[in-house]
């Protein structure tokens, strides 16, 4: 994806974040916090316009990019760094946005990076999902979902959410595919498009 849409003129920054078995929550979240922060920093030797950045995630990284795209400047979230980590776009690719919505699953996965299961830790359990911070400043997103509904938990009070906040918004949801249905065709070209599209309408 990232070769994809430099291709098509984008500047493209693949981030690694600390994983679960290394760093519990919030790390992966100032990790990416940090790399947008370092990406505003050396805007000018990457080419980057610092005031058009566009968070794309797939899965648990659709997740994080959500989290982090409605939570500019979040002092919850604070990292050494004072430059903004503010985006102007978020591309969600099969996330969920709520690990305590109705819809979400409960995980042991989650439960050992979010500190314990759901009634173990609800504080991080709350903060951990994007659903919870949407407002007027919410930038525009843009949903690519599988045909799997437990990854498209808490999606659609969001919309309603953004829509109460006349915040731009798209869902596409592809026919009877995988939860990896980005990874293979014939999911992956559908995507890219949606996403091309998408930072044409937002970015350009």
């Amino acid at each position: 994806m990232a070769q994809k849409l430099a291709e098509n003129g984008y500047v493209s920054v693949s981030i690694n974040y600390t994983l679960s078995t290394v760093a519990p929550y919030p790390q992966a979240v100032l990790d990416i916090k940090d790399a947008l922060k370092w990406m505003r920093t050396h805007g000018d030797n990457l080419k980057i316009d610092t005031d058009k950045i566009a968070v794309l995630g797939a899965s648990a990284g659709a997740q994080l990019a959500t989290l982090v795209g409605v939570t500019p400047n979040n002092p919850s979230f604070k990292t050494s760094s004072t430059v903004s980590d503010k985006v102007q776009a978020i591309v969600n690719i099969d996330g969920i946005t709520s690990f305590i919505h109705p819809e979400a699953e409960e995980s042991e996965i989650a439960g050992k990076w979010l500190g314990g299961l759901r009634n173990e830790n609800p504080t991080n359990w709350k903060s951990a999902s994007p659903l919870e911070y949407v407002g007027e400043n919410t930038p525009p997103i843009l949903f690519v979902n599988s045909a799997q509904p437990r990854f498209h938990a808490g999606r659609d009070d969001m919309i309603l959410k953004l829509d109460e906040y006349n915040i731009y918004a798209e869902v596409h949801t592809l026919p009877d595919s995988p939860h990896s249905f980005w990874l293979m065709n014939p999911w992956f070209q559908p995507t890219l498009k949606y996403t091309l599209d998408f930072l044409k309408k937002t970015l350009k």
